[in-house]
C-alpha cells in the first residue's frame, strides 16, 4: 500500500505506537515515517505459519500411485499397439446423454495424452539426430 516506505520503518513505528491505526494515520497525514535508529533490529516473523494452498499442490506433496499419465489413464495397451499414431476423428456434437458425454471426453483426453506422447517422441528423435550431426 505504501511502496516508498520501508518495512523496517513501518515495523519500528508499530513497535513505538503499538497501534496499526496510529501508524496508518501518521502515514496518511505526513506520507512518511521516521527512519528507525541504527540499533533497531527488525526481525519479521509471521504471527501464523504460512499455509499451503489446497488442491493440486497438496496432492502433489502426498504423491500419487501413478508415475505417468499413460499408467494413470490405462493407456498402456494403446501405446504398445501403436494406436497413438492414428488419432480417431471425434464428433463435436453435444449429446444429451451424460454417459455419451463422459465417453466423448474420455476419448478426447486419451487422444490428447497419446498425441503428447507422440510429440514427445518426435521431439526426442529430432534432438538426438541434431546431437549426432554435431
Amino acid at each position: 500500500m505504501f511502496p516508498t516506505i520501508s518495512e523496517r520503518s513501518i515495523a519500528y513505528d508499530l513497535s513505538k505506537t503499538g497501534s496499526v491505526e496510529a501508524t496508518t494515520e501518521k502515514l496518511l497525514t505526513s506520507n512518511t515515517l521516521p527512519e528507525p535508529p541504527a540499533t533497531y533490529v527488525y526481525m519479521f516473523a509471521p504471527s501464523q505459519p504460512v499455509q499451503q494452498p489446497s488442491g493440486r499442490a497438496s496432492s502433489a506433496q502426498k504423491g500419487h500411485s501413478y508415475p505417468d499419465l499413460i499408467t494413470r489413464f490405462h493407456l498402456n495397451d494403446k501405446v504398445k499397439s501403436g494406436l497413438y499414431t492414428k488419432p480417431e476423428p471425434l464428433g463435436i456434437q453435444w449429446s444429451d446423454s451424460k454417459a455419451e458425454r463422459e465417453a466423448m471426453f474420455k476419448r478426447k483426453r486419451e487422444q490428447f495424452i497419446l498425441q503428447g506422447l507422440k510429440n514427445q517422441k518426435s521431439f526426442e528423435k529430432t534432438k538426438l539426430s541434431a546431437a549426432s550431426h554435431e
